[in-house]
């Protein structure tokens, strides 16, 4: 099987151009792809919340890195591109987060 699209951007080192919890150079750095109508998305999003929660109590605040990249898969989830832009425009206003949060809730909405 054959893909036309170009992973190579997934390689693409953590930098300040990224939606960042924590720093960069923390001990732990975890970067997700998500796309923001997918249910597996949703749910490991939710899974890598409660572990930064757990490990707040063992970790320093800056061990930490946290880091959220786009992945819309537009073929299968119609609304996904519409979502990261959205989450984007409210990027712009440094309200990336709130959106993000609200798109997670509000899944069923099409945009």
């Amino acid at each position: 099987m054959t893909h036309n699209r170009d992973y190579n951007f997934l390689f693409v080192p953590p930098s300040v151009r990224d939606h960042i919890q924590g720093v960069l150079n923390a001990a732990v750095v975890l970067v997700m792809y998500a796309d923001y109508e997918c249910f597996q998305s949703a749910n490991m999003y939710r899974l890598i919340k409660a572990a930064q929660q757990q490990l707040r109590v063992s970790f320093r605040e800056n061990d930490l890195c946290f880091i959220f990249r786009h992945f819309p898969q537009v073929q299968i989830h119609p609304h996904a591109q519409r979502a990261a832009e959205a989450a984007e425009a409210a990027a712009t206003q440094s309200q990336f987060w709130q959106m993000h949060e609200m798109l997670d809730r509000f899944k069923f909405i099409p945009l």
